[in-house]
């Protein structure tokens, strides 16, 4: 990028690519919609999370593998959110 001037430069930078107006891509159009998608949201993880533990029963293998899966969660949400900050 150091052999190119601001316009090039800005094809590649870009931030209104792909939306109308300058836009964002997903951007929320009410203040409901946002807590209507939290509720679902809550309620699908809540049933998933109720289906997974009583599927578990067979003994401690299980128990240590869903461990495994929910850390492992847990850490891919962390490197998300501090890669967005």
């Amino acid at each position: 990028m150091a052999n190119m001037d601001s316009s090039d430069r800005s094809m590649y930078e870009r931030s209104d690519l792909g939306t109308a107006r300058g836009q964002r891509l997903f951007e929320s159009k009410g203040k409901r919609a946002p807590i209507i998608t939290n509720v679902i949201l809550t309620v699908l993880a809540v049933a998933l999370s109720i289906a997974a533990v009583s599927a578990v029963d067979d003994g401690w293998a299980d128990w240590i593998v869903l461990g495994a899966i929910v850390m492992t969660t847990i850490g891919l949400i962390i490197a998300i959110n501090t890669r967005m900050n």
